[in-house]
């Protein structure tokens, strides 16, 4: 997923406040973005945190019990995104708990529903585990199109069809 995101230009979503996480769960609050795990428990799209190790605090296991515990880190922290000011976990995550499978990515999480606010650790390999998609962010404005530009070209376009329907008849 961040090799994805990053080849559209921009990278995995950071989040820095419960205002940003109630946005960006609107964005993919659409049950075609979720599935659900063995337990009955929704699992949305990946956000662009992970477990570094390399990071202060990193612990192999740690739980949500203190902001640092277990070096989560955001893919981009340059807007100042940090688990140390800001989290969402569900429950008693994160857990590090896949079936011996180490979870070391951050994807919106439905503790026994079908979507939701919070956010859940899983791993990054085997299908049962992989959220059905990502959510990319981009720096600037200008790297995605402005609204008024696709009212243009989807008018020049209609004007287009129009015209064409015209010189036929």
């Amino acid at each position: 997923a961040r090799s994805a995101a990053e080849a559209r230009g921009g990278y995995l979503v950071t989040i820095k406040n419960s205002a940003e996480n109630a946005f960006v769960y609107t964005l993919v609050s659409d049950q075609r973005f979720w599935f659900q795990d063995l337990t009955g428990c929704g699992n949305g799209p990946w956000l662009g945190g992970y477990q570094d190790p390399t990071a202060r605090g990193y612990a192999e296991g740690a739980t949500h019990r203190t902001f640092t515990d277990g070096g989560w880190r955001w893919v981009n922290e340059s807007d100042g995104a940090s688990f140390d000011t800001y989290y969402s976990w569900s429950g008693l995550e994160p857990n590090n708990d896949c079936w011996g499978v180490p979870e070391t990515y951050v994807c919106f999480y439905g503790r026994f529903a079908k979507t939701g606010l919070e956010w859940n650790d899983l791993p990054n390999e085997g299908e049962q585990y992989k959220p059905y998609g990502y959510i990319v962010e981009y720096d600037t404005a200008s790297a995605i199109p402005e609204p008024s530009s696709w009212v243009l070209l989807a008018c020049s376009g209609l004007a287009a069809f129009v015209l064409r329907g015209r010189k036929r008849t």
